[in-house]
């Protein structure tokens, strides 16, 4: 039992340092077993801290790694350190205690100074204190911030407790178990959004599981202090590849905002559903690439097990585009948290998406065949890419177990690749999928409705868990389009429109009513959209000298007379078969 001659914890923990004990306190240890008993607990905490502070499988030091952290210091401004957590090129995170409040902390020291009188200083402390005033269960408080010498430091609370990376160690989590802690974290991130912050690093090894199995979402402040631990004047970036937002991968700064922690978030769920980051590659920048392109396996969410409900929202956190993802974090959560108390019945409601929608799809091959539906099962999931809010048009193709998004699987192979086409259809709408082939042939294929958070998605081919077959056929431009509106007036006969608009003799004078477009570059696809700017390309010459131009040509007088239908929306691509 401690009593009144024991040292405090303030006392003990030093020793842990390595701060020399004294001869009346090395006596007292020899002869206190409850207090030496308390040291190995500190040794063991520590210990054990020091090894959840790295991702699994990393070493403190390893090629091309960081410098060598600086000696570790005995204090850091008023507070206690007691150990180190991790380091890196621009800060070091140490545990530490408060002197006289008896709480554990984890505290962030910059490696750059800040002189006192750089312009950054006084943006920091106004900053500090912004952050001091979030307060949420699901987050780590930031209690200080300050300057040891001119080092600026966070003291943060310390959470006890493995990160989400060591919790999925064993594999995937099952998806109620991760439906539930995504939701905390995206309430905790919604809190951490209204106070003007955006993380830019969401990942699993910044969200820690507490003694009570709540999430933790940490190091919040890193984003809005970048400059705290940078002080170069160069731009950070910041953020993890493997789970970075297309945008932020791409550098695009203006356009980083709440919707890209979404995305990462998205890239947690994914993780713990699926036991893999959704961007892996070799290099750095091969990951970088991968996440600036979207490029991740969409089928790995396919695996039994996992709902179809829970894959969609996956998806759609993870939309290439921005404005496709749920507009801020706590819609994400609501939508997590209407899949794990929404009742059985949902799914027998599914036929009822049926009546809503009257689509007639048409996707043939350059030949003038029908793709042909495998017999096998072999699944593909959608992928938005630029959709047109509130329909998204997508050309998946499967090849060789990987799905790929059309920009990144041209040029296709016409024997090994297999093809699914998705369209997300506002409630209330009716809905035209067309495609027209290199000959300027129109047929129609079945669809799949499948319900989904606020619109319908029907699938091509229609039976569940087959895929599309190219057959063989003479090279050329396909188009595929699809058209909504709230009535079947503005669908009529749009066959028609598109079949006089671009099919036609193969010897009409490029931009004629009945010239059919000509054959495009193999890696070269061209997008239309109702809200798309008009193309000013105008073909001075033939469609064989310069095909895009045409093309680009074609299209645009067939937007503008899909705009005089008065759409609601319409979504096309045309690429090289």
């Amino acid at each position: 039992m401690i009593n009144a001659t024991c040292p405090t914890d303030e006392e003990l923990i030093p020793l842990l340092a390595g701060e020399g004990a004294g001869a009346a306190l090395e006596a007292h240890l020899q002869d206190c077993p409850t207090c030496r008993r308390r040291l190995g607990v500190f040794r063991s905490d520590l210990d054990a801290l020091r090894s959840v502070s790295l991702p699994s499988g990393l070493s403190t030091v390893t090629a091309g790694s960081p410098p060598p952290p600086p000696p570790r210091p005995a204090r850091i401004g008023k507070y206690l350190v007691v150990g180190t957590l991790d380091s890196g090129g621009q800060a070091d995170v140490y545990r530490a205690v408060h002197p006289t409040l008896d709480k554990e902390l984890a505290i962030k020291l910059g490696r750059r100074a800040v002189g006192r009188l750089s312009d950054h200083r006084p943006l920091l402390v106004a900053e500090g204190k912004l952050l001091a005033k979030l307060d949420h269960p699901g987050l780590a408080r930031i209690y200080d911030l300050d300057f040891h010498g001119d080092l600026p430091f966070l003291a943060m609370e310390f959470v006890r407790g493995p990160n989400l990376r060591q919790h999925a160690k064993d594999g995937p989590v099952p998806p109620k178990e991760a439906a539930a802690l995504v939701a905390g974290v995206g309430r905790a991130l919604a809190v951490v959004h209204r106070h003007g912050v955006v993380h830019q690093d969401v990942k699993p090894q910044n969200i820690l599981i507490d003694e009570t199995g709540h999430p933790r979402l940490i190091d919040f402040g890193m984003a809005r202090l970048r400059h705290a631990w940078d002080d170069s004047g160069e731009r950070v970036s910041g953020g993890t590849p493997a789970f970075m937002a297309p945008e932020q991968a791409r550098g695009e700064d203006a356009a980083v905002g709440p919707r890209s922690d979404v995305f990462a978030l998205g890239g947690v769920l994914y993780f713990l559903l699926t036991g893999g980051a959704p961007f892996q590659a070799a290099t750095v920048t091969d990951t970088l690439a991968l996440a600036g392109r979207c490029a991740f396996d969409r089928s790995a969410l396919d695996e039994p097990g996992t709902p179809r409900g829970l894959r969609d929202i996956c998806l759609k956190a993870m939309a290439a585009n921005p404005a496709d993802r749920y507009a801020r974090a706590d819609d994400f959560a609501d939508a997590l948290d209407r899949f794990l108390t929404r009742p059985k019945r949902v799914a027998r409601l599914a036929g009822g998406a049926v009546a809503a929608v009257l689509l007639v799809g048409l996707l043939v091959t350059a030949a003038g065949g029908l793709f042909a539906p495998r017999k096998g099962n072999d699944p593909i999931v959608p992928q938005k890419l630029e959709p047109v809010t509130p329909v998204a048009l997508e050309v998946l193709i499967s090849r060789g177990g990987r799905t790929l998004d059309l920009p990144a699987a041209l040029p296709l192979d016409p024997v090994g690749d297999r093809v699914q086409v998705i369209a997300r259809v506002p409630p209330g709408h009716l809905a035209v999928l067309l495609h027209m082939d290199a000959k300027g042939k129109v047929k129609a294929l079945p669809v799949r409705p499948s319900p989904a958070d606020g619109y319908t998605r029907l699938v091509f081919p229609a039976e569940e868990g087959r895929l599309a077959a190219l057959e063989p056929g003479i090279p050329g431009t396909e188009f595929v389009l699809v058209c909504a509106a709230e009535t079947a007036d503005p669908l009529a006969d749009l066959e028609l429109l598109v079949g006089s608009r671009l099919a036609g003799a193969a010897d009409s004078t490029p931009g004629s009513p009945g010239a059919r477009l000509p054959p495009l570059p193999p890696t070269t696809l061209i997008w239309l959209g109702r809200d798309e700017p008009r193309r000013q390309t105008i073909p001075l010459r033939s469609a064989e000298e310069d095909p895009v131009a045409a093309a680009e040509y074609k299209l645009d007088q067939l937007r503008q007379q899909l705009r005089d239908r008065k759409l609601s929306v319409f979504r096309g691509v045309a690429y090289r078969r």
